[in-house]
């Protein structure tokens, strides 16, 4: 895996990576493993790991909470959204009524392989010009179960 230094870059060379994920306390150990600096790359902490406090729903809230962040930024920056569990139909549309204000890629890979080459090439497409999409994108891996909410696989 690349570092995020040579990471796609948007056409002002400037991407944040921030972890939204369930294994949000683990992320450092993951850093490690990919290869990647922890200076560069932040966790969104979205739920309490001890309690579980805010795990169901927490990571449409922490979009939505992004999305109103970028609202009220004067130069508003566009998301990309991954997740094979919450990234659903119903979550896009409340990201819709959001409105936000740049726009926003949901990509949902097939849990069993992980985002494909077409997804990855839809998200380098959409941080190269995240004007030429709809103000909110979702992409769905054909052959996805469907199921809505975080079972924590």
């Amino acid at each position: 895996m690349r570092s995020p230094r040579t990471w796609p870059r948007s056409r002002d060379g400037v991407i944040e990576l921030v972890w939204l994920s369930t294994w949000q306390p683990y992320t450092a150990a993951l850093n490690a493993t990919l290869g990647w600096d922890g200076r560069d790359v932040r966790t969104a902490q979205w739920y309490d790991p001890v309690t579980y406090t805010g795990l169901r729903g927490g990571k449409l809230r922490t979009v939505v909470r992004r999305i109103a962040i970028e609202g009220a930024s004067t130069t508003p920056l566009p998301i990309v959204w991954i997740d094979d569990e919450e990234c659903t139909e119903r979550a896009g549309r409340v990201i819709e009524s959001a409105d936000p204000p740049a726009p926003v890629c949901i990509v949902r890979p097939d849990s069993r392989i992980g985002v494909s080459r077409r997804q990855w090439r839809l998200v380098r497409a959409f941080i190269d010009d995240p004007t030429a999409f709809a103000p909110v994108t979702l992409d769905v891996e054909p052959g996805v179960a469907e199921r809505e909410g975080h079972l924590g696989l």
